[in-house]
């Protein structure tokens, strides 16, 4: 897939502004359900699948495109290396967003007055996994030489 550097900017900064996002919404929402319950108490587990789904995106992020072709002429072994190195921490993304169900799930039920501390808790690592899937599709946008001069 070939475009301009232009789109290339744009997806990524799609995809930081959805990471972003997550976890705003997380801090806002264990935020306010703080100040609602007068309580400093921060729910520790809360953070636990966004901070999952952060290193899943960098882990991810991390692996060059070019080994997971496969009609490459190199090493079999690598690239079995590198689909197992995707495919573990696409099941850390799934874990996390599990996970994020389970503790929503909880925190909705566990609270009476606000509902939106569990739907950040939920979407949060939502927003970090489409920024990751956005992270992925502006790496495989290649960029035409003519214009980089």
């Amino acid at each position: 897939m070939k475009g301009k550097p232009a789109v290339r900017n744009v997806v990524v900064c799609c995809a930081g502004f959805a990471c972003a996002c997550g976890w705003l919404l997380l801090i806002d929402g264990n935020a306010l359900q703080a100040y609602r319950d007068w309580s400093p108490d921060v729910a520790w587990y809360c953070y636990i699948p966004p901070v999952i789904a952060t290193l899943s995106l960098v882990m991810v992020n991390l692996l060059d495109l070019s080994y997971v072709n496969p009609d490459m002429w190199e090493d079999s072994r690598r690239i079995a290396v590198a689909r197992l190195w995707l495919g573990f921490w696409f099941f850390m993304h799934v874990a996390a967003i599990v996970s994020a169900i389970s503790i929503s799930a909880v925190v909705l039920f566990d609270c009476v007055d606000s509902s939106f501390a569990g739907t950040a808790v939920l979407l949060s690592p939502l927003l970090i996994f489409v920024g990751s899937m956005l992270f992925i599709c502006a790496r495989m946008i290649k960029v035409e030489e003519e214009f980089l001069a």
